[in-house]
């Protein structure tokens, strides 16, 4: 899992890492662990989580979604590839008849 994680490139990480403390901060205070005693404090922090959530949401979703040409291409380009090795594996294109066994053919 430490591989995969460290194999990913620098956006995707820091993408991840906002995501993860974004949730975390959520759940903290649905539970009331991080909670202040003033409202008006209180309004803000879940203003700040509302527009910090957004905003995390907004640019994870723009980064795994085709909205360029590039990336359009890029998806193109892969569904391709992946059209041509599934093609490569699929050998049961055509039924097979199997041949009889002789040793079967003498004990009958």
């Amino acid at each position: 899992m430490i591989d995969k994680i460290l194999g990913m490139d620098k956006g995707t990480r820091e993408r991840t890492i906002a995501s993860l403390i974004i949730a975390i901060t959520d759940v903290l205070s649905v539970f009331g662990i991080i909670d202040f005693s003033n409202e008006q404090i209180n309004a803000v922090k879940n203003l700040v989580l509302i527009i910090a959530s957004l905003i995390v949401g907004g640019v994870g979703y723009y980064y795994n979604n085709q909205f360029t040409e590039e990336a359009c291409e890029g998806t193109g380009l892969t569904r391709s590839l992946k059209d041509m090795k599934a093609e490569d594996y699929d050998v049961w294109t055509e039924p097979v008849e199997m041949e009889e066994d002789e040793e079967d053919d003498d004990e009958e």
